[in-house]
């Protein structure tokens, strides 16, 4: 049996996750616009429909769901009022991108345009970034900073960094001759250099330093002694930059200085008020450790937390600035514990061709990784991006075939 060709439906589906991709860098509404058109499309096409009901014998879409009905049930008992519950509810719909793009991108080839689609864009930013940096001129209301192109700096740094990865690997693992791997290895030294010198967001270094240690321990394990060579140069490489970089510096020095005088600065800061968030949610844990305060009870519970404090540490907040703390107050140790079964379950059950495993684990790594001082799994940018991302690079090949005799 000889592969049909791909469907108008599969093909539009792909279209829309792939501008999806980018447009998250930009703008919000546009990628609403898109996520309303791809479930259309999905309505609309069997093709599609019956794609997806095939993905969802997949270790990380079962992973996946069990953790949105977790959610669901945490929203029935919620401290929050239900109409917040349901909003926050309607925010983690972003879950369901997971299942979607592993139902269309399920064979290398449309893997690799996806992947490719993504080191253009990027490059393509960057070069914008640095035409703002060098003119002076600001290119974003959001964000008005010479330098920044997208809606934000953070959002910026990560989605760089994942790019520079993403060039990096397909230029050592991915089918390319000689010239396709030197425009790779350009194109992740463009990045590389842009999330450094340019962007100012901590978590793109750590998103960079993460998918950077990944890469090496994947080339590590290969038989070739000189990819294991180019490996631990890249690396090298990755250091010294942010080590050699100004601004990585200045605000990787000014985050170590914050964390360690928290509890003597008498004003708030941008990652000293973070430390007295994850004392005051650990503690809130405590009083209700299995099923948490309920989807959305955040606020509400942490502001009765903090009522009896003083100065920066009665500071009240919606996000603990952790997305682990912040399901494991919500939704309890359960929730949590469902949680990591989902990744645990996308990084070892899935099995993908090798270089798009690496894809994948890589920067779900770094999403975890820099999770530790965000919620990237649940904001609206970056947590878009790794369900799409994860679904996109994980999902089995050949799965779901539209075959032709």
């Amino acid at each position: 049996m000889a592969l049909a060709a791909p469907s108008r439906a599969l093909m539009t589906a792909r279209g829309l996750l792939m501008a999806m991709a980018v447009a998250l860098m930009y703008s919000p509404p546009v990628v609403v616009a898109l996520q309303v058109a791809l479930l259309v499309t999905f309505l609309a096409s069997s093709e599609l429909r019956a794609r997806f009901a095939a993905v969802c014998r997949q270790p990380m879409v079962i992973g996946m769901f069990a953790f949105y009905l977790m959610l669901v049930v945490a929203a029935t008992y919620s401290i929050a009022p239900l109409p917040d519950a349901a909003r926050m509810l309607n925010g983690w719909r972003k879950l369901l991108l997971l299942p979607a793009a592993a139902a269309v991108f399920d064979d290398p080839g449309a893997k690799l345009r996806i992947a490719l689609l993504l080191v253009m864009a990027t490059v393509i930013g960057a070069l914008l970034s640095y035409g703002s940096l060098l003119s002076g001129i600001p290119l974003q209301s959001s964000d008005p900073i010479p330098g920044i192109v997208a809606r934000n700096h953070a959002t910026q740094g990560m989605l760089f960094a994942v790019g520079a990865f993403v060039a990096a690997a397909l230029a050592q693992f991915g089918p390319f001759e000689r010239r396709g791997r030197v425009l790779l290895t350009a194109a992740a030294v463009l990045l590389t250099t842009n999330v450094a010198f340019t962007t100012h967001g901590r978590s793109g270094y750590l998103v960079l330093m993460a998918c950077a240690l990944a890469l090496a321990v994947f080339a590590l394990r290969r038989p070739s002694a000189r990819t294991r060579w180019v490996a631990v140069v890249m690396l090298a490489a990755v250091v010294a930059v942010l080590l050699g970089a100004p601004k990585a510096q200045q605000r990787v020095h000014q985050a170590v200085t914050e964390i360690n005088t928290y509890s003597q600065l008498p004003d708030r800061t941008e990652v000293g008020i973070r430390v007295h968030f994850w004392k005051n949610t650990l503690e809130m844990i405590g009083q209700r450790p299995l099923l948490g305060v309920g989807t959305d009870g955040f606020l509400t519970a942490y502001r009765h937390q903090v009522a009896d404090k003083t100065g920066v540490a009665a500071t009240e907040t919606s996000d603990p600035h952790n997305q682990f703390l912040k399901i494991a107050a919500e939704q309890g140790l359960i929730g949590l514990a469902v949680f990591l079964a989902f990744l645990l379950a996308t990084a070892v059950l899935q099995r993908p061709d090798p270089v798009y495993r690496l894809l994948g684990l890589g920067v779900l790594f770094a999403w975890c990784a820099s999770s530790m001082a965000t919620s990237h799994f649940s904001t609206f940018a970056e947590g878009t991006f790794i369900y799409l991302w994860l679904g996109a690079m994980l999902s089995d090949p050949g799965s779901v075939r539209r075959r032709k005799t």
